[in-house]
């Protein structure tokens, strides 16, 4: 359910997960991902600024933003670094 507060409407997070898992399961579907969250919010009365807020939260926007790309460089260098790590271990074993 929604419940009003002047401009502001909360919503439940049921409400909230259940029209994420829509958006995700169908927005390939659509002729972009912008489309689908246009015509999905419409669908749930919801502004769509609010529902690619809510699946930016998330990391499910389909698309790189600068949140899901820093968190791919870290992880990329927390990989490099167990690499070389791994690598280290293995020459030391081999010698």
């Amino acid at each position: 359910m929604s419940e009003k507060r002047g401009f502001i409407q909360e919503h439940s997070p049921e409400l909230r997960a259940a029209i994420i898992a829509e958006f995700v399961a169908t927005w390939q579907d659509y002729s972009s991902a912008s489309a689908a969250a246009k015509e999905i919010a419409a669908a749930h009365s919801i502004g769509r600024t609010t529902l690619t807020g809510w699946l930016e939260q998330e990391d499910k926007w389909p698309s790189t933003t600068v949140h899901q790309l820093r968190r791919l460089q870290r992880e990329n260098t927390r990989l490099r670094e167990e690499n070389a790590r791994l690598r280290q271990q293995l020459e030391a074993r081999n010698q």
